[in-house]
């Protein structure tokens, strides 16, 4: 279990290695272009942890070198949900070797937040960085009122 702190408040994620080793090998699988998809799991009762257990792809998607498009498939998020875990935010690749988020990352997660129908405020989203067949970094970020805090 990986485990972060973010940066301006006392509240941590935990990320299983296996959803990060498998996140990293999808991210390489699919260079030069982006790959990504949905981030489940569950916070503790406090709410001061998540629990990020399971990352999966979109049922239909399309990546290019620059940009990553999903749908969304409610089957897919019924099933997390049987298994108790909930959506928690997105994870997706950048194959010019930066986990740095972009204006459009930033506008994504807005609207994820802000639609009416999603039951989270703060979603997470994960970058992962790729150079070649190589990973360069990963970086975990929240959405909090309009921006996106890392966590470290």
């Amino acid at each position: 279990m990986v485990k972060l702190k973010l940066r301006e408040r006392e509240l941590y994620a935990e990320i299983s290695e296996d959803v990060l080793v498998w996140m990293q090998n999808e991210a390489v699988s699919a260079f030069p272009n982006e790959t990504g998809g949905f981030l489940f799991g569950h916070y503790s009762d406090d709410m001061q942890v998540v629990y990020l257990e399971k990352a999966v792809h979109p049922i239909l998607s399309h990546g290019t070198n620059i940009s990553f498009d999903r749908c969304v498939h409610f089957a897919q998020f019924a099933e997390m949900y049987k298994n108790n875990m909930i959506y928690l935010g997105e994870w997706h690749s950048h194959p010019n070797g930066r986990a740095e988020y972009s204006g459009r990352d930033m506008q994504s997660m807005i609207e994820i937040a802000e639609y009416e129908t999603t039951l989270i405020r703060h979603p997470l989203l994960v970058i992962v960085g790729v150079k070649g067949k190589l990973i360069k970094e990963y970086k975990v970020y929240m959405y909090d009122q309009k921006r996106l805090v890392r966590y470290e």
